[in-house]
């Protein structure tokens, strides 16, 4: 949001370009520790690249001249949480000069409506290429380009493939576009180049000149990067920067599914017991610092035996 303000303020710009943090508190976002650390720690000529390079629709360049932050955040899709985390309201409705930007969903459908010439009605998350549209294989191929052109993303033709129906597709757009802007920033900032270079598009090898040392440096930075583990093998036959992303982003989604698998299940509470029957017998929760009873106590000729062993033997 910051970065969208200062390419349309040319004020603000020289503001967030010198102060970093500062900036934020002219228009009323109050960032975290990690945000206030992450903006001081870009260099000031890599923020500018960025900077350049960022552009506003133009039905959102009011919200971002201004100094509401709660508009900007509104233009850019934000949530109520993140609307109210710097005291502003949720939003209620949708002002008319601040359209509610479409979904990844909404955007991908529309796509594949118009390459294949459907109502986007017709259009659905289970929606299969082959089975229910037909797709031929130029057909496929244009959805991938167009896809491709709206996200500003790459997908590689093997990855599209894969893909049965228009919600895989739509997962696969929401990983890559989830994680691209920070893989773009790494790969920027360990090759010492400057944002605008590093696309979706460019070769490794031939266009940003990669070692096999600064490969191998680069996977260790995005491996501490989204506390992920991409497999050396699979990472060192990426030839683009968008095959990076993928096996990032793809590395990110199988770390979340492992996560919300281990999620513990809530316990539920017994229903009461109705008058007349026999309980359940209460669950074990191990000691939980409550001393059980003691055991029944031995025959009596063992009471008051040391050392296990019986009053009266011959030992």
């Amino acid at each position: 949001m910051l970065v969208k303000k200062a390419s349309v303020d040319p004020a603000f710009r020289a503001v967030l370009l010198q102060q970093r943090s500062q900036a934020a508190a002219e228009i009323g976002l109050d960032l975290g520790d990690a945000e206030s650390m992450m903006l001081n720690s870009v260099p000031e000529k890599q923020l500018e690249a960025i900077i350049a390079q960022t552009r506003v629709p133009q039905e959102h360049r009011r919200a971002f001249l201004g100094k509401a932050a709660g508009a900007m955040l509104a233009a850019t899709g934000a949530t109520g949480a993140a609307l109210a985390g710097i005291g502003m309201p949720a939003p209620t409705g949708i002002r008319p000069d601040l359209p509610e930007p479409a979904s990844p969903e909404h955007r991908v459908k529309t796509i594949v409506a118009n390459e294949m010439n459907v109502p986007q009605e017709r259009i659905s998350a289970t929606t299969t290429f082959t089975g229910d549209l037909q797709a031929s294989a130029p057909q496929r191929e244009a959805i991938c380009r167009s896809v491709e052109r709206e996200f500003g993303i790459a997908i590689a033709e093997a990855t599209f493939a894969r893909f049965r129906t228009v919600g895989d597709l739509v997962d696969h757009v929401e990983m890559i576009t989830a994680v691209q802007p920070q893989v773009i920033a790494i790969i920027a900032k360990r090759l010492q180049v400057p944002p605008p270079e590093v696309t979706p598009e460019a070769s490794l090898a031939d266009d940003l000149q990669v070692s096999a040392r600064q490969l191998a440096d680069l996977r260790q930075d995005l491996l501490e990067a989204f506390r992920v583990y991409i497999p050396w093998t699979a990472f060192k036959a990426a030839e683009t920067v968008g095959d990076v992303i993928e096996y990032t982003g793809a590395a990110v989604k199988r770390r979340r599914d492992a996560e919300a698998k281990q999620q513990p299940q809530p316990y539920e509470i017994p229903s009461p017991v109705t008058r007349g029957s026999r309980p359940d017998p209460p669950p074990s929760y191990g000691s939980m610092g409550i001393r059980p009873d003691p055991p029944p106590p031995g025959p009596s000729d063992w009471r008051g035996g040391v050392g296990g062993i019986r009053p009266g033997s011959s030992r």
